[in-house]
């Protein structure tokens, strides 16, 4: 998936096996997570959808431009928000708009989640700017290796 533009992908090989692909773009931690979790609603849905690609037909896909913004992904997006994060304890967290980074660990303490998961849903949340708390976001590089053939 290397320069695709995607984060991930979910690819149903046969009935009871399927292909999920994850890029480090960015390498955002928090983005790794929100796309992990994303593709696992997909799978539990057993659809094959792609961001930026819409699904058209069975087993196959079309180019759209732009992300899609189908029913699927939307629920998906909603998945993954509420897995990492639950809507209730989030949405009191942000009504005490203290977006301070000790405020933001305790949250996070309290919820049970790392606290880049939570900087990364504010600056989605455009509760943060980008670049607010960068050190306190972990990067992911992957290593990419060949797989033995009897894999």
């Amino acid at each position: 998936m290397k320069n695709s533009g995607l984060n991930g992908a979910v690819q149903w090989l046969n009935n009871n096996k399927v292909m999920l692909l994850i890029n480090d773009r960015g390498r955002d931690a928090a983005k790794f997570w929100f796309t992990l979790f994303h593709e696992i609603n997909h799978i539990l849905h057993k659809k094959t959808v792609f961001p930026y690609l819409t699904y058209a037909a069975k087993n196959s896909a079309i180019l759209s431009l732009g992300r899609s913004t189908s029913e699927e992904e939307k629920l998906a997006d909603e998945f993954a928000k509420n897995q990492l994060i639950p809507s209730v304890a989030y949405n009191k967290f942000i009504a005490k708009k203290d977006f301070s980074f000790p405020a933001i660990q305790k949250f996070a303490d309290d919820i049970d989640i790392a606290s880049y998961i939570v900087i990364g849903r504010l600056k989605h949340d455009k509760f943060l700017d980008w670049s607010d708390f960068a050190k306190n976001q972990p990067r992911y590089q992957f290593v990419y290796t060949k797989l033995n053939s009897s894999f």
